[in-house]
Parts: C-alpha cells; structure tokens; sequence
C-alpha cells in the first residue's frame, strides 16, 4: 500500500510539473517575439507603442509598411522600434513602460497614442482585452501565479484572477450616447454577416464607439498619468498623440454632435496631460474618411496615405522635441 501511494504520488508529481513545463513555453508577449527578456535592436533612440492601428494595411495598399517604419523611412538621424499588439492600450502601455524603465536601455523618447475608442465600452471592458497574462509575464510571476496560470483552465472556479471582467460583466455594461444610456454591450454585439440594417449598424458603431462622455475617473486615464509620472522620473521623454478617427462619417450620423463629443473628450484629456506638464498632438479631426480603412463599423484602421500622413506628423514632432545629431 505504501508503495502504491509512493507511486501514485511520484506519477502526480511527473503530470504536474510535465504540465507547468508545457504552459512556461507559452508565455510570450506578441511584441517581443517570444522573448521574455526582450533585446531590442541596435538601441533604439524612439519606442513608438501601438495596437493594430500601428500594422494594419488595406488588401488595396500599394505601401503597406507599418508606420513606424514609414517614420525611419523620412530621417537617418535616429530609429523607431515599435513596441505593438492588436487591442494593445493605455494599461499595456503602462506595463510596458514599468518594464523598460526596469529592463532596458532607456530610450530618448516614447511615442504613445490615445486611441478615442480605447476608453468606450466596446473595448474597455472586452475580457480579451485586459491582457492579464501578458501583464503577468512583464511584471514576472510569482509560483502561486504561476500555478494558477498553468492550471486555471482545468479549475476555472478556483482562479479567476486572469479574467477580471468576464464575459457576461462585458455585455451587460450600459452603453451611453452623451449621458443618455441607450442599451448594453450585447445590444452592440452584432456580427457583420447577421445585420439586416447596415446603416443603422454604422451609425450604432459610432455610438459604441465614440459618443460616451469621457470622465476623469476613468481607468485608462489614470493608467495614463501614471506612465507620464514613471517614464518623466527617469527623464524618457514622452509624446502622447491622439490617433484620427473618421470624423467625416461620424458627423455625417450625427451632424452637430459628433465633433463636439470628441472635442470634449479630447479636451478632457489635454487638461490632464497639461496639467502633468506634457503637450498632446492632436490628430483626432485630422484626416477624413479618403483615409481610413474598415467595411462598416468604424474604426482607427488607416490605408497608406492615412498611415503616411501619421508617420510624417510624428516625424515633424520628433524634431521639435529634440534635433537628434
């Protein structure tokens, strides 16, 4: 019987640990490539951070480099490292940002954008957009994080700290136009090939997307002053730029109230920031919708000329912070 046991316990013993082994070959953040301990290559002077809105290219795009590489492409005076992941905002950027100021060589300059619909309903609270593995592995995990890392598929109930919203907290979240509530997230959800409206499905996405009314309190802005604070105690420069959003189409919805919903929430933001003592670039009413790239429900996605438009104002910013010799 003693024996069995001895057996039994060495054979849990092999399974669970075989299993930690497998799940520690799994953690990776997209951006670094797999690394954990990320070495980016010939000592950037600039990290630009980015979502998708970085690498997307229309099928059409003759161009479709992304725009960080568009960027290195105007000037030999200093490199651009982009630093990016799909749905990648202000919470990963702020990891992202401990880490390097831990981690790596300091750069000169970090460029964050501030994606408008980053801070609406429709991304804020989406429960693969909270990246807690990701924010694990840049902060290191502890041994009972580890564990429940590794095991919390096989014993969801016990581990929940990877999934801090979940998915029925996400669709039943109230979706605002202004201050007026006009349904939850699951009203939203809709899938492109199911619609029946596709007009009414573009105008509700500019709800969904863009017509909250931004509050100071909000989360991602907070996680926004603190990556200014970290990344200005240890003197890295730091240009926020707002990303443009088709503003064109979205006036056409709502004429007389979109661009004023997002001066307001932009303006919210420019207080805060100025208040830190940091200048926003603006793109937000930038660009029209010649520019951008999406089929129906609106987003940040940009063709070439959008992409090389952002990458040549970057560019002018950068030399007006500091004319790298």
């Amino acid at each position: 019987m003693r024996k069995f046991i001895f057996k039994s316990f060495i054979f849990v013993f092999i399974v669970f640990f075989s299993h930690l082994f497998v799940e520690s070959t799994r953690l990776s953040i997209p951006v670094f490539e797999g690394k954990q301990e990320p070495k980016l290559k010939n000592h950037a002077d600039i990290f630009l951070f980015g979502s998708s809105v970085e690498e997307y290219a229309d099928s059409k795009d003759k161009d479709k480099r992304s725009i960080s590489k568009m960027i290195n492409s105007l000037s030999n005076k200093y490199r651009v490292e982009s630093i990016s992941g799909g749905a990648y905002h202000m919470d990963m950027f702020l990891e992202l940002s401990k880490y390097i100021v831990k981690k790596l060589s300091h750069p000169k300059l970090i460029m964050v954008p501030i994606n408008m619909r980053t801070f609406s309903p429709e991304w804020d609270k989406r429960p693969e957009y909270q990246f807690e593995k990701e924010k694990k592995i840049l902060n290191g995990f502890t041994i009972p994080e580890f564990i429940e890392y590794a095991y919390r598929k096989q014993i969801p109930s016990l581990f929940s700290k990877f999934h801090p919203i979940t998915q029925e907290d996400f669709e039943n979240t109230f979706v605002f136009n202004g201050n007026s509530q006009v349904g939850k997230v699951k009203d939203f959800l809709i899938e492109r090939k199911n619609i029946t409206d596709l007009n009414k499905y573009i105008k509700d996405g500019f709800v969904f997307h863009y017509m909250y009314s931004l509050e100071k309190e909000h989360r991602k802005l907070k996680s926004m002053i603190e990556l200014t604070r970290i990344l200005s105690a240890s003197h890295i420069k730091v240009l926020f730029y707002i990303t443009p959003v088709d503003y064109s189409k979205g006036e056409f919805y709502f004429p007389g109230q979109f661009i004023k919903r997002l001066k307001n929430n932009v303006d919210l933001i420019n207080l805060l920031l100025i208040n830190e003592g940091i200048q926003v670039f603006d793109l937000s009413l930038s660009l029209n919708s010649n520019f951008f790239s999406y089929e129906a429900r609106p987003n940040e996605h940009l063709n070439e000329k959008g992409r090389m438009y952002v990458a040549k104002k970057l560019n002018e910013n950068i030399l007006k912070l500091f004319p790298l010799e």
